[in-house]
């Protein structure tokens, strides 16, 4: 297969690299500039979960077409699961520390919302994740 023809090939690509720049264009829209394999790739700020410039991410190319492409971040856990987890009673939270590959660690905190807390009928409703997101529970 030539180069030329890899290049136009309908399949996904992924791309790993990292954010070097954020920029606004003249519509307001936001942008993270992605330097990957010796080119830079501009993405949308609602197309990915990035940040911050400097994070590890994994850039996708669905079926090759550049104007679909999207990004999320690299996150590099030691385990697939939290390293610790400590619920707070008082302020109805749960804190999960995270150890990442680098030896550093990430604490993510989820608020509980509880209904007739103390009380007989006690009940958590609805749980707030660490991006503000809220998933309202039933029979919790």
């Amino acid at each position: 297969m030539s180069a030329d023809s890899l290049k136009k090939a309908g399949y996904d690509k992924t791309l790993i690299g990292f954010v070097s720049d954020q920029q606004t264009k003249n519509d307001g829209t936001v942008q993270w500039e992605i330097q990957t394999e010796g080119a830079a790739y501009m993405i949308d700020a609602k197309k990915s979960n990035i940040t911050t410039v400097g994070q590890r991410v994994r850039l996708y190319l669905p079926n090759h077409d550049y104007r679909n492409k999207y990004a999320e971040v690299i996150t590099d856990y030691e385990f697939d699961h939290p390293s610790s987890v400590e619920y707070d009673s008082e302020k109805c939270t749960v804190t999960e520390t995270w150890l990442l590959s680098d030896k550093t660690e990430e604490t993510r905190v989820f608020t509980l919302t509880v209904k007739d807390k103390g009380g007989s009928s006690e009940e958590v409703t609805a749980i707030t994740f660490p991006d503000g997101s809220v998933m309202n529970l039933k029979n919790f």
